[in-house]
This record gives C-alpha cells, sequence and structure tokens, in this order.
C-alpha cells in the first residue's frame, strides 16, 4: 500500500485508490490501507464510501487515529449534501 499512500499525497486520488484496492484485496487485514483510501475517497468527494472504509479501519484497528480524523471531516460534509437537497425539494415544490 506504500504506492496507494505516494500517489495520495501527489494529489492522485484516482490512482491511489485503484493501487489501495489492489493492495487491500492481498492484504484484507491491513487497517492503514483502508484508512489511505478513505483519505482517497474523501478527497474525490466520495463522502459515503469514504465512511465506509474509514469504519472498515476502524473495526480491524480502534485505535486509527487517521480514520477517526476522516469520520470527523466525511459526516459534516454528508450532512450539508442532506440539508442541500431537502432545500431543493422543497424548492420544487413550492415554485
Amino acid at each position: 500500500f506504500p504506492t496507494g499512500e505516494a500517489l495520495l499525497k501527489l494529489g492522485e486520488y484516482q490512482l491511489a485508490v485503484e493501487s489501495l484496492d489492489k493492495a487491500i484485496e492481498l492484504r484484507p487485514e491491513n487497517p492503514r490501507a483502508f484508512t489511505v483510501k478513505g483519505e482517497a475517497l474523501l478527497n474525490l468527494g466520495e463522502d459515503q464510501q469514504a465512511i465506509e472504509f474509514f469504519d472498515k479501519a476502524l473495526e480491524l484497528n480502534p485505535q486509527d487515529l487517521g480514520a477517526r480524523n476522516g469520520q470527523d471531516h466525511s459526516y459534516p460534509a454528508l450532512a450539508k449534501i442532506s440539508q442541500e437537497i431537502k432545500k431543493f425539494e422543497e424548492e420544487q415544490s413550492n415554485p
């Protein structure tokens, strides 16, 4: 997974995700790979998917501060999107 982490640092988020998919396939017990993939997904705007990977990292290692930090950034983004959808739906029903 070092390649995925390096790609993340370079801002190559999609390539990082692809590299980390392979790393997770080879070593599914490695919580750091799940955390780094969550970070890459978060940077791609895939907040819901990112949360799933942070959750898996914490399942494997409850002390993973990177995964906890990722969750802290993901949930507010999802809440904001949910509020924007609700506002849009209200505007559509009250033209």
